[in-house]
This record gives C-alpha cells, sequence and structure tokens, in this order.
C-alpha cells in the first residue's frame, strides 16, 4: 500500500467586517454619482427656462414699448405730449404718480391697456409676485392662450414708474421705466427692464 498524501486546499471568503466595508464604499460611490446625475438635471432645466424667459420677456416688453406713453398722451401720431404746454390748447398733465396702473373706467373693459402703465400687475400666479398689493390677471390676459400654455410654470410681475434716464424719481418726468420680472417656478428669477420716453 503506498501513501497517499492528500493536498488539502483552501478557499479563502470575504469576513463579514470587509463584506459591510465593501458595502459602504460602493453605497457612497452610487450617492456621488445620483447626486451628480441630479445636479446636471437641474441645471439643464435652468437653460430651457433661460431661453423661454428671454422669448417671453422680449414678447412682452416689446408689446408693453408699443404703447402710448401715457393714459393723456395723443394716440394718433403723437402730435402733442401730455403735459406739454401748446399756446392756444388745453393738454392734460400726465398721469400722477400715485394713479399709475389701469385707468379708471376702463377697468371693467376688457381690452384697456392702451398705455405703458396699464400693464403694472402680476401675470400669474399671485402668490409668486413680490407683493400682493398688485392687481391680479391671468397670464393668458397678456400673452394668446396657445403660447400661454407653453409658459405656463411662469409669473410675470410688471412695475412701470417715472425715472429720469440716470435714477429713479416720484415726480413725473419725460420717462417710464419699465420693470418686468420672471419667475420661473422655483428654478429662477428673471428681470428686464426699458425706457419709454414721451414722444
Amino acid at each position: 500500500m503506498s501513501n497517499m498524501r492528500l493536498k488539502l486546499t483552501y478557499q479563502r471568503g470575504l469576513t463579514l467586517i470587509e463584506s459591510i466595508v465593501g458595502i459602504v464604499i460602493l453605497g457612497f460611490a452610487l450617492s456621488v454619482l445620483i447626486s451628480g446625475v441630479f445636479t446636471s438635471s437641474t441645471t439643464s432645466h435652468q437653460a430651457t427656462y433661460q431661453v423661454q424667459a428671454a422669448a417671453l420677456g422680449h414678447s412682452v416688453m416689446t408689446d408693453i414699448l408699443s404703447r402710448q406713453f401715457d393714459q393723456h398722451s395723443d394716440p394718433n401720431g403723437g402730435q402733442y405730449r401730455c403735459g406739454e404746454a401748446l399756446s392756444g390748447m388745453t393738454i392734460p398733465s400726465c398721469t400722477l404718480v400715485k394713479n399709475l396702473g389701469r385707468d379708471g373706467a376702463a377697468e371693467n373693459s376688457a381690452i384697456t391697456f392702451n398705455d405703458v402703465d396699464d400693464f403694472i400687475g402680476c401675470w400669474g400666479a399671485l402668490s409668486e409676485c413680490s407683493s400682493n398689493t398688485l392687481p391680479s390677471y391671468q397670464l393668458n390676459q397678456l400673452i394668446d392662450t396657445s403660447s400661454a400654455d407653453e409658459y405656463k410654470h411662469f409669473t410675470v410681475e410688471i412695475n412701470v414708474m417715472y425715472a429720469d434716464i440716470d435714477a429713479q424719481n416720484t415726480a413725473i418726468t419725460q420717462y417710464k421705466k419699465i420693470i418686468i420680472t420672471l419667475y420661473a417656478s422655483q428654478y429662477a428669477k428673471y428681470t428686464f427692464s426699458a425706457y419709454r420716453g414721451n414722444y
């Protein structure tokens, strides 16, 4: 009988501690990866909202600037300016600072936005605007209904005030500053401004 020696082979596995450390490292790596994906997703939304805000802001500002300077301005080609002194003519003064906004009797009319300060208000969700005292309107009253569906997450706040070219002013001047603030849901706030001269 020959002596046979059996060679025993041992397979070494992972201990419990090594397994736990591996799971912790894998969990940390996955959390870093997932947070990076969500961050890039949020950034891509911001770019989309910036493009939409630029288009909406430009459209609204162009519409407002196409209106007459004041309720008391000449709507027929600017033959006279409110507050102007002309011999032989009685020209009304421009709207007082405290009366800027939609004009008196026209409040009940559907289409009364004939001068730039008529647009003062919050167009969309009033809760998103900076002041709850602003008049509140639906966004589809500012832009057409088909476009309003594309901008359903936007709220537009419009303020108009008398201003000098270099600084704001509380008195009647020959310029009105139009400030449009767009609130894009929770993503961002975009501000556009322009001046409308009394001409």
